[in-house]
C-alpha cells in the first residue's frame, strides 16, 4: 500500500515487486532469453542465497521478460563469516586467541585487515595481512606480516 502511494507520487503508474534472485537474473544483461535457466548465487554480508530462475516471456500487455523462481535456499554464511574465519586463522598463526585481552582491544582493526585481505583474494592468489606481534609488542605496533591464500586444496 505504501509503495503504491510512493510510486504514484513519483509518477510511476505501474510497478512490480520482484525478489532478489529475479532482479539479479533480469539485471544480468541483454543476453538472457526466454527458456534460459540460471543458477543465481547471492553471496552477501551475512548470508549465501542460491536460486534457480527460469526466464519467461511476459504476455503482450506487460511486455518484456519475467522470472519464475523454481527454487531457492539460503544459509547463514556470508562475507562476514569469511572475515571471521580469516581472523581466527591469523590468530592461530601468531599463536594467540580471541580471549587474549590485547587481541580484544585490537580485534576490530584486525578484522578490518582480514576483510581487506578477503577482498584482495577475490582477484589474486595471495594477500598480506599485517598484524601485531601481540606476544612481544605490548605497545601495539604493527610489525608482523602474514600471508593468506585462496588455495584450499
Amino acid at each position: 500500500m505504501v509503495l503504491s502511494i510512493v510510486a504514484e507520487a513519483a509518477g510511476i503508474r505501474r510497478f512490480r515487486l520482484i525478489d532478489e534472485p529475479s532482479a539479479a537474473a533480469l539485471g544480468y544483461g541483454a543476453h538472457i532469453q526466454p527458456g534460459d535457466v540460471y543458477l543465481i548465487f547471492d553471496f552477501g554480508g551475512g548470508t549465501l542465497d542460491v536460486a534457480v530462475v527460469l526466464i519467461e516471456e511476459s504476455d503482450q500487455s506487460q511486455g518484456g521478460r519475467r522470472c519464475r523462481v523454481l527454487g531457492k535456499a539460503g544459509v547463514e554464511i556470508g562475507g562476514s563469516t569469511i572475515d571471521q574465519w580469516l581472523f581466527q586463522d591469523v590468530l592461530k598463526q601468531i599463536g594467540t586467541d580471541d580471549y587474549d585481552e590485547e587481541v580484544r582491544q585490537l580485534s576490530r582493526a584486525l578484522l578490518v585487515e582480514c576483510e581487506r585481505a578477503k577482498v584482495r583474494l577475490s582477484e589474486r592468489e595471495r594477500a598480506d595481512v599485517t598484524v601485531m606481534n601481540l606476544k612481544e609488542s605490548p605497545d601495539f605496533r604493527w610489525n608482523s606480516l602474514l600471508m593468506v591464500t585462496n588455495d584450499y586444496s
